[in-house]
């Protein structure tokens, strides 16, 4: 058992190491299929202020002429002492302006797991099962 928590505390501890990576697209190729649209590692890696962090942005808005385009990209977003993170897109036409902190959150309505809670469940899973 201790083998098996040593794993999981082991697995923690990379997920906070790597850092944030992000979907980025802009007009054109946000239209396209998801396998199409470029990554940004290392989101937010420059920052060293406690109060701003690296976010994935979805935006959704009308360009001039009156289309609806989506971008997705890397950005700074400001961190409230609450640690909710927001970010102003500044434009007025937006319906939406979306920022995360999950690798590759910022891509279409999908559930998202991330390492830990997939490692967890199947730890949840085998524990019991091996060790009890």
């Amino acid at each position: 058992m201790a083998k098996i928590l040593c794993l999981f505390a082991l697995a923690t501890f990379i997920q906070f190491a790597y850092s944030l990576e992000c979907y980025s697209c802009d007009a054109n190729t946000c239209a396209q299929e998801p396998s199409k649209w470029g990554k940004v590692p290392g989101c937010g890696k420059t920052t060293s202020n406690e109060r701003l962090t690296g976010a994935c942005l979805k935006q959704v808005f009308t360009d001039s002429s009156k289309k609806e385009v989506t971008i997705r990209k890397c950005v700074i977003a400001n961190r409230d002492d609450s640690g909710k993170i927001s970010f102003d897109c500044k434009d007025g036409t937006s319906r939406i302006c979306e920022v995360c902190t999950q690798d590759l959150c910022n891509s279409a309505p999908a559930v998202n797991f991330n390492f830990v809670t997939i490692l967890g469940a199947i730890a949840a899973f085998l524990i019991p099962k091996y060790v009890l």
